[in-house]
C-alpha cells in the first residue's frame, strides 16, 4: 500500500544513514589507531638508537686507557655481535610486527570503505526510484522556469499513490508562481488532484494538510472558470470538488476547518451560477 511504502523508504533511508555513520566511525578509530602505531615506532627507534650508543661508550671508556687507544679485532667482533643480538634484531621484530599491524588496518579500513561506498550505493538506488526520478526531472523544469510544462507533465505521470502534482507543488513552494505560470486547464488538474488527496486522506500529505488545502483555495479563487479550456466540464468539476471537500471536512483539524468551509461556500456560489446559465 502507498503507506507501507512510504514507511518502508523511510525505514530504508534511517537505516542507510545509520550504516554510514557506522563504517565512518569505525573507519576514522582504525585510521587514529594506524597513526598511534606508527607514531610508537619513533620512541622505539630512538630507545633503541640510545642503548646502542651507552654499550659503545661503555666499550670506549673499558679501553680508554689501552695505549694503542684501539680496539682489537676480536673486540669489535664481539661488540658487533652483542650489538646485534640486543639491538638490531629486537628493532627489525619490532619493525616488522609494527608494519605488519599497520597493513592489516589498512586491509580493515580499505573492506570498510567497500562497504560504506556499497551501502551508499544501494540507498542511492532504493532513493532513486522510478517515481523519485520523475519528480526530481519536474523539479528542475519548474527551477528553470518552465512550470506550466513541468506542470502538464505532472498532470500526465500522477496517481494518488504515486503522486506528482502535489510534490512539484512543494518543490516550487510559492502558490503566485504557479497561477501566474499555468493556465486555467492546469489549475483545475491540480486543484482536483490536491483535493483528492485530501479528501482520500493520503499519507503523501501527512502533516502538510493545511499547506495543501491553502493550496486548493488559492488556486481554486485564482481559475476562471468562464476560460474556453474549462467552461464545458465547469460544472461536473464544481460537483466533484463539492464530494470532496466533505470528505476532507470530515478529516479537517480544527486549524483547517475555516478554510474548507470557505472553499465549500465559494465552490457552492460558482456551482449556483453555472447552473442559472
Amino acid at each position: 500500500t502507498p503507506l507501507a511504502g512510504s514507511h518502508l523508504e523511510e525505514m530504508l533511508k534511517s537505516f542507510k544513514v545509520r550504516i554510514n555513520d557506522c563504517l565512518e566511525r569505525i573507519a576514522v578509530e582504525h585510521e587514529e589507531a594506524a597513526k598511534r602505531l606508527g607514531e610508537e615506532l619513533a620512541p622505539v627507534v630512538q630507545e633503541e638508537l640510545q642503548r646502542a650508543q651507552e654499550m659503545l661508550a661503555l666499550a670506549h671508556k673499558r679501553h680508554a686507557g689501552a695505549a694503542t687507544n684501539h680496539l682489537t679485532d676480536q673486540q669489535l667482533s664481539a661488540l658487533a655481535k652483542a650489538m646485534n643480538a640486543e639491538v638490531v634484531q629486537p628493532l627489525q621484530t619490532r619493525i616488522r610486527d609494527l608494519t605488519a599491524q599497520v597493513k592489516e588496518l589498512q586491509a580493515k579500513a580499505k573492506a570498510l570503505e567497500s562497504k560504506w561506498a556499497a551501502s551508499r550505493a544501494s540507498a542511492a538506488a532504493v532513493e532513486e526510484s522510478p517515481i523519485t526520478q520523475t519528480r526530481s526531472k519536474l523539479a528542475s523544469l519548474a527551477r528553470q522556469g518552465k512550470v506550466s510544462e513541468a506542470f502538464q507533465q505532472a498532470i500526465k505521470c500522477h496517481t494518488p499513490s504515486e503522486d506528482c502534482i502535489w510534490s512539484l507543488c512543494e518543490a516550487i513552494g510559492n502558490i503566485e508562481t504557479v497561477t501566474g505560470a499555468v493556465d486555467e486547464f492546469t489549475k483545475l488538474a491540480v486543484v482536483a488532484a490536491i483535493a483528492e488527496l485530501l479528501a482520500t486522506n493520503s499519507p503523501i500529505l501527512a502533516s502538510r494538510r493545511k499547506l495543501a488545502t491553502d493550496w486548493v483555495k488559492e488556486l481554486w479563487l485564482a481559475l476562471d472558470l468562464s476560460d474556453s479550456s474549462v467552461s464545458s466540464y465547469a460544472p461536473l468539476a464544481c460537483n466533484r470538488l463539492n464530494s470532496h471537500l466533505e470528505k476532507i471536512e470530515a478529516h479537517a483539524e480544527e486549524e483547517e476547518k475555516s478554510s474548507v468551509r470557505f472553499l465549500k461556500r465559494v465552490v457552492d456560489q460558482a456551482t449556483r451560477l453555472l447552473a442559472g446559465k
